[in-house]
């Protein structure tokens, strides 16, 4: 394989194009700074607008429900009797459109990692279809664990809330993992502390005070297990062996179960399952093109794989697919495995290496 196809020249063919950046946000990471600025644009973004509605939906959505929960452990607090009374709805919302960069780069790619989901999540079979939702992990039940089916069924419904479609400021289940809870539950508390502080409604200490305790409540009793990632995870663990059923993973695929089917090909590939979503989601096409080759995918199996994320990657159109389906005939298995090796280590040395790749061209 030559320098120029290298898995390392290959994965920065997804450069990121210059744009505008939102006022506020020039010490963020420039990688950081470009998603803020396709989230909240200035003159206007590239993502795609399905992907942009939906990624601002969920953040201000999940952002809803924290800011619900807080308001209400911080009214039973004696000390601020009142205090939130004057204080105006989604007041979290309101603070991050005006000052993005409270968001680090790791939650924008968590929201944007869930929103694509979402998106793909709504096709036709998606776990929105009752009898799409469950037959898939129904199966391995089959002489497994007593809760295997519970898990399952969770599985279904936690995909079901993902994909159900709302209004932006509809509050959303903020079943996700504990750092980017974490974050969204400290902007709900600065945003509604520096709201009580300016309304002058209680005295700063014991805004501060009961603010603090209540985030610190929100935090201890978080279930992230409890969310569809956690789930996906879960489930293909407790199914052991059966797990590894060579048609599961085609079938998951068929049913447009993208959680399971990540879950799944995870296992195979030794892979965390957030890493595999976020290739298929919007990762170069060189990195779904290796998850497929690595887990014994064919070109007519890609080329399904591409329609079947044709919602989050609106540049697939037939001819593109045809296309691409040609140039994945020709990937050998050193090169899948190389890209895929890739994907294993640490996201600041894959990082990193990109960055080195990018000083050292000519």
């Amino acid at each position: 394989m030559s320098a120029a196809s290298s898995p390392l020249s290959m994965m920065l063919a997804d450069d990121w194009p210059t744009t505008s950046i939102a006022a506020g946000v020039s010490a963020a990471p420039v990688r950081h700074a470009v998603d803020l600025a396709r989230l909240f644009p200035v003159e206007g973004g590239d993502w795609s607008d399905r992907l942009v509605v939906e990624t601002r939906r969920q953040l201000a959505g999940c952002l809803a429900w924290v800011e619900m929960d807080l308001r209400r452990i911080l009214a039973q607090a004696p000390a601020l009797a009142g205090a939130l009374g004057p204080m105006p709805d989604a007041v979290g919302w309101t603070t991050l459109s005006a000052h993005p960069a409270l968001m680090g780069p790791e939650l924008v790619a968590h929201m944007r990692l869930r929103a694509g989901l979402g998106l793909l999540l709504r096709q036709q079979g998606a776990p929105g279809d009752m009898d799409a939702g469950v037959s898939e992990p129904a199966d391995f039940s089959a002489g497994g664990e007593p809760d295997l089916a519970d898990c399952a069924a969770a599985l279904a419904m936690a995909e079901g809330r993902w994909a159900a479609p709302g209004l932006q400021d509809g509050p959303i289940k903020p079943d996700m993992p504990a750092e980017y809870f974490a974050e969204l539950v400290w902007i709900a508390a600065a945003s509604l502390c520096a709201a009580m502080i300016r309304a002058g409604t209680a005295a700063v200490d014991n805004i501060l005070e009961a603010v603090d305790a209540a985030g610190a409540a929100m935090l201890a009793r978080h279930d992230e297990g409890a969310g569809a990632l956690g789930l996906a995870d879960r489930l293909v663990r407790m199914a052991g062996a059966q797990a590894d059923e060579p048609t599961l993973l085609g079938r998951a695929l068929e049913q447009r179960r993208f959680l399971l089917f990540g879950a799944l090909a995870a296992r195979r590939l030794r892979l965390p399952t957030p890493v595999v979503m976020a290739a298929l989601v919007d990762g170069p096409l060189l990195q779904v093109a290796a998850l497929c080759h690595a887990i014994g995918g064919g070109p007519a199996d890609y080329g399904l794989m591409l329609m079947a994320l044709r919602p989050v990657r609106p540049a697939l159109g037939d001819a593109m697919i045809l296309s691409e389906t040609e140039r994945y005939a020709a990937l050998t298995a050193a090169e899948a495995d190389a890209v895929v090796a890739m994907l294993r280590v640490a996201a600041p040395l894959r990082e990193g290496l990109a960055q080195i790749a990018r000083l050292a061209r000519p």
